[in-house]
Parts: structure tokens; sequence; C-alpha cells
């Protein structure tokens, strides 16, 4: 009879068992599309600034250095900080918490006494409490209810939020439904401002490729060609903040326009006076106010360009965007 041998027996793992929570993209949707949105939208309207100083020749109209750049990479890192650094860390001796900031509040195990649900519905917080006192705050609505119960497990405590009930869950539907529709406000008005950017930006650029003069058809629209015609001013308006309308005939064709000059060259016009502009695409885009100097018009490409950077839509978009952007910037840990 052969002799027994042992039977090898499982050795204990001396790994740390270790649980890390991280924020779910799916669960945080909407942070991923208006953060995203929001750095698609800084990131072209940046790289358009840049590159009209390669085809603009009024360079002032580009002689400051955008803010949409650095927008662009601080949103950037936000996201990346508040889908990679934010965390939940549970070992064998404590919890720890990160913030967006980096921040970390620590609590020992064996202190915690206790999970509690605090806040209205859009801003829940979870309070970790040592001997009655919180050690740290979370919010509560960016972990998915499978987070929370694997944390549950971990800690040995019950943590609320897992299993909610109907009447609560119907008022964070409730709030939720009523963020999103400043989202959606975001999203819907910052896309126009984009479609405007991008069509300024490639009539700009064709502007600029214009350069043979239509010897047969100087009103021609497809943009490959410019003409300069002879015009006559036949009305000039008031000026207000640098721009006033003016009323020009050309070849028995009338074109209303808005001028962009100084006061000085505002008094250079006259009515009845000829003169000469630029007629691209159907619009005058320059006009000549005297043998030395030429003048835009809110119709010229470049103007539009710069327009919709710093013009009134824009600065709209960052006003209604403040909700949905600053609302990210929570740091999720306090």
């Amino acid at each position: 009879m052969a002799l027994s041998q042992p039977v090898p027996q499982p050795q204990a793992d001396s790994r740390e068992q270790k649980l890390v929570l991280r924020l779910d993209p799916l669960h945080n949707w909407s942070d991923l599309v208006v953060l995203g949105f929001a750095i698609v939208f800084t990131t072209y309207m940046a790289i358009g600034e840049l590159l009209a100083h390669g085809w603009s020749k009024d360079p002032p109209l580009y002689n400051h250095l955008s803010v949409f750049a650095p927008l662009a990479v601080g949103l950037s890192l936000m996201a990346w900080r508040r889908f990679r650094r934010v965390r939940l860390t549970v070992d064998e001796d404590q919890i720890e918490a990160v913030s967006v900031w980096g921040v970390r509040k620590r609590c020992r195990l064996d202190d915690l006494s206790e999970v509690v649900q605090e806040g209205k519905p859009l801003a829940r917080e979870l309070h970790f409490n040592q001997h009655g006192k919180p050690a740290f705050k979370v919010w509560r609505n960016v972990w998915t209810g499978m987070q929370l119960r694997t944390l549950s497990v971990f800690l040995g405590l019950p943590v609320p939020g897992q299993n909610e009930p109907l009447r609560s869950r119907i008022g964070s539907w409730t709030a939720s439904l009523f963020a999103r529709g400043f989202d959606a406000l975001f999203l819907v008005m910052g896309g126009a401002v984009l479609v405007g950017a991008v069509t300024a930006d490639l009539d700009a650029r064709a502007y600029q490729r214009a350069a043979a003069i239509c010897l047969q058809a100087p009103a021609s629209t497809n943009g490959d060609c410019y003409g300069i015609v002879p015009v006559t001013v036949a009305a000039i308006g008031a000026r207000s903040f640098g721009e006033y309308s003016l009323t020009l005939n050309s070849y028995a064709q009338t074109y209303n326009t808005t001028a962009v000059s100084s006061d000085t060259t505002y008094r250079k016009f006259h009515g009845g006076m000829t003169t000469y502009a630029k007629l691209w695409k159907g619009k005058l885009t320059l006009i000549q106010a005297d043998a030395a100097s030429w003048i835009e018009s809110t119709d010229n490409p470049l103007y539009q360009e710069g327009w919709a950077r710093t013009g009134i839509p824009t600065w709209i978009v960052a006003l209604v965007g403040l909700i949905p952007i600053l609302s990210r910037l929570h740091p999720v840990v306090s």
C-alpha cells in the first residue's frame, strides 16, 4: 500500500484586498457630452483664430490672444481629472476619497461608524461619519447602485442609495430633467454658434483666395473672383459704436450695407460722393474712403470671422454654459 501523500493546501493570498471605484462614464454620460462639446467648441474657436493670422490681411482683427486656447486646455484637464483622478479606495485599514482637485480625505475603518445620505435629489451627498462627525462627504449621484453595493460589502456597513423607493426616484428624475434642460440649451445654442464660426472661416478662406478680378461678371456669386466697381453714395446713416449704414448705387444696382470706421473716416463720406468698392458674392466688402484708405463693411468675411468669435452670440453661449460647465467643476469629494 502506497504511503499517503499530503494534499497540497492553497496558500493564503498575501496580497492586500483593495477596492477602487472611479466614475462610470456611462452612468455620467451627461458630463461626457457637455464637457466633450465644450472642449470641441473652445478648441475649434482657438484653432480657427490662430489660422486667421495666416490668411487675414488685417491683423488688428486678431491682435489679442484668445481666451479659447486656455479654456480648451483647462476643460480637457478637468474632464481627465474628473474621470481618472476622482476615486474611492478601500483597503484593509482605511477608506480614502480623492477629489477632482487631488485633495485626499481618509478615515480608518475602525473609526467609521456610519454612512448617511443627505441633501436634495440633485445634490445628494454621502456622509462618511466617524464618532458621529463627518470625516468627508461624497456626491451620491455620480456613483452607480452596483458601485454602492460593492462599497457596502467592503465597508461592512449599509450604504444608502443602492435601491431607492419610487417616490425618491421620481424626485431625482424630475430634478435631472430640469438640469438636462440647461445642458440641451447650451448644446443647441453652442452648436449653432459653432456652425456659424465654421461657415465664417470657410468664407474668409475663400475670400482671401479670390485674388483674380472678375472681368466679365463683377457680381459673380461663385466666390472665385471679386470686382472693383464704381459706387455713388446715396445715403449715410448716423454713426453708432463705430458702425453706420451706407446706401450705395452701382450700375443701376442699390446696395445697403453697414460700414465700420473711425469718426474721422465717417466724416469723409457725403451724399453724391463717387468712389470705388470691392464686390464679392454680391456684397460690398470694402469701400474706398479716399485715395489712401479703404474701410470694411460688416459683410466682409474677415469681419464676420472675428464677429463669430467675439460677437454677442458667443457671449450668450458663454452665459448659458455657466450652469452646465460650473456644475461639472464640483470637486465630488469635500
